[in-house]
């Protein structure tokens, strides 16, 4: 099978294989499983409560699930990223200048208190928080 990374979200799971593409499996009440995309160019993925998102080998993001608080519809479309990670409704991603961009659900400040400073190395997103490592 050849599998290199698995992520677990919160009824779902996927994985990225050697070969670039992703397989999902679990609930699929939000198409974050249906949905997942056919292409075998990603290089990183990251499941979350109902929507997962993948980082493809150019540098660009892809979300698919659940759009209940825009986890989906707000993806970034620039294509610098370097790594990403999913909460339960919203994502945070890495930019190749070491700064971060968070979108989806803000109840708890998880965007809008996002830091603007760069110098990042790595990000992870929890249920409504994310936290960063800085050089």
């Amino acid at each position: 099978n050849n599998f290199i990374q698995v992520s677990a979200g919160e009824h779902h799971s996927v994985a990225l294989k050697s070969d670039g593409s992703l397989v999902s499996w679990g609930y699929d009440f939000d198409s974050q499983v249906s949905n997942t995309p056919t292409n075998n160019d990603f290089i990183q993925v990251s499941a979350g409560g109902h929507h997962s998102v993948a980082l493809k080998s150019d540098g660009s993001l892809v979300s698919w699930g659940s759009d209940s608080s825009g986890q989906v519809s707000n993806t970034p479309t620039t294509n610098d990223f370097t790594q990403v990670s999913t909460g339960h409704e919203h994502s945070v991603a890495l930019q190749s200048d070491g700064s971060l961009v968070s979108w989806g659900s803000d109840s708890s400040g998880q965007v809008s208190n996002t830091p603007t400073t760069n110098g990042f190395t790595q990000v992870s997103a929890g249920h409504e928080h994310s936290v960063a490592l800085k050089q």
